[in-house]
């Protein structure tokens, strides 16, 4: 006479196979962002650390028992938290062009200052273009500056997350205010030629930490890394429209 129980043995050793082709899907999904991610010369885990020290919120008990999840389950949700942070942190990375010019006056580090003939440390991207022009975000992220700084003039900061923030300068006017969110593309300011400026252009920046890295690695996105990015803008996009 069959056991009462085999209906749900069978069930539960169906749950855990799925559990493992789901888990082995999730990684390979999660393997695919953080190559991406390191494409753009950033490690992945130094993106996880920097983010797992900025957590909180209130502490609610768990009143489930221990044992609840089986190791195959336990295994799916650590690949799935995983996998959701980094593609996050990839949609946050900036690739989008600043700007609709498709050349560069100066490019990132060493040259020769344009005011003394010096040896100079350049921190980032110059792209000329007329007064007005449209300027825009280079990833989603929320406007942490908004105003003037030395030498750079008129200026508007993005924090995108991860100790990640690009900075857009030597503007002529701004279409955003400190607070607000912005997508990849939006409209943040417009170019002109205040602070230490020979002429209308945008200079701009990606920081890492504060520290200023080379954009160029970021504007020249491999075509497969794009469409990662595509791939989890748009789950995170059907995620949101469920929700």
């Amino acid at each position: 006479m069959a056991s009462p129980t085999a209906p749900l043995a069978r069930l539960e050793q169906r749950q855990r196979r799925f559990a493992l082709l789901m888990t082995r899907a999730v990684e390979r999904r999660a393997d695919k962002a953080a190559a991406a991610i390191r494409s753009f010369g950033l490690n992945p885990d130094t993106l996880a650390r920097t983010a797992a020290r900025a957590q909180g919120g209130p502490f609610v008990p768990w009143k489930g028992e221990k044992g609840a999840m089986t190791d195959e389950l336990e295994h799916l949700a650590d690949a799935m938290s995983r996998m959701e942070f980094l593609e996050r942190s990839l949609l946050t990375i900036p690739s989008g062009q600043p700007t609709a010019t498709p050349m560069l006056s100066s490019s990132y580090g060493y040259r020769r200052d344009p005011f003394n003939g010096h040896a100079a440390f350049h921190a980032g991207l110059d792209f000329p273009g007329r007064r007005g022009q449209i300027i825009n975000a280079a990833a989603p992220g929320r406007v942490s500056y908004v105003g003037q700084r030395q030498g750079y003039g008129n200026v508007v900061e993005v924090d995108h997350g991860n100790g990640l923030m690009t900075r857009y300068a030597h503007l002529s006017g701004f279409d955003t205010r400190v607070g607000a969110r912005v997508a990849r593309g939006d409209d943040i300011a417009r170019m002109g030629s205040t602070g230490r400026s020979t002429g209308p252009h945008l200079h701009f920046e990606v920081r890492l930490n504060g520290q200023a890295i080379n954009p160029r690695r970021f504007l020249e996105a491999r075509k497969d890394v794009l469409q990662t990015q595509q791939i989890a803008t748009a789950r995170f996009a059907d995620v949101g429209d469920r929700g």
